[in-house]
């Protein structure tokens, strides 16, 4: 490596060197939030199993989606370390929205490749995947917003 600050940037942006702990970061973060997005699979299929898959509720799903993979990411700004640094909580927050956004996409990506290729359309037109990608940052929006005003609110020790 370089010397001087580009070699202080560049270490500091090196995933850590041990599997084991990665493997054990992915652990932790999978048995502290993995219950948010499996919730919301869970409800996707109570929904579709009663309401043939009403699509009135997908507005809500990809709310609901937009937040679970919000909280996931945030939490993994702490956990990852490595990768991450140490960020504050803003900068966390900006790190989950914009990687949830970056999700949302992926997802709708996922949603046309399966039409395409399996013929299981779910996009319907246009206006409905802009939505869908409204939807999933307003989710992820709403949550951030939420935990950090929860945090804000919290007495801290001392007080």
């Amino acid at each position: 490596m370089g010397k001087g600050p580009f070699r202080t940037l560049t270490s500091s942006l090196s995933p850590p060197a041990n599997d084991q702990f990665m493997r054990d970061d992915l652990r932790r973060l999978i048995l502290k939030t993995g219950w948010a997005p499996a919730c919301v699979v869970v409800f996707h299929a109570a929904v579709s199993s009663l309401t043939a898959h009403g699509r009135a509720f997908d507005p809500v799903m990809h709310f609901l989606g937009g937040a679970a993979i919000a909280y996931v990411l945030w939490h993994a700004t702490a956990i990852f370390k490595g990768w991450f640094g140490d960020p504050k909580p803003l900068a966390r927050s900006f790190i989950a929205f914009c990687a949830a956004a970056t999700v949302a996409v992926f997802w709708e990506f996922a949603e046309f490749s399966s039409g395409e290729l399996l013929g299981a359309y779910s996009q319907l037109s246009l206006k409905e995947t802009m939505g869908d990608l409204f939807m999933g940052c307003l989710g992820a929006g709403a949550y951030l917003l939420a935990a950090g005003l929860m945090r804000r609110m919290k007495p801290r020790s001392g007080d």
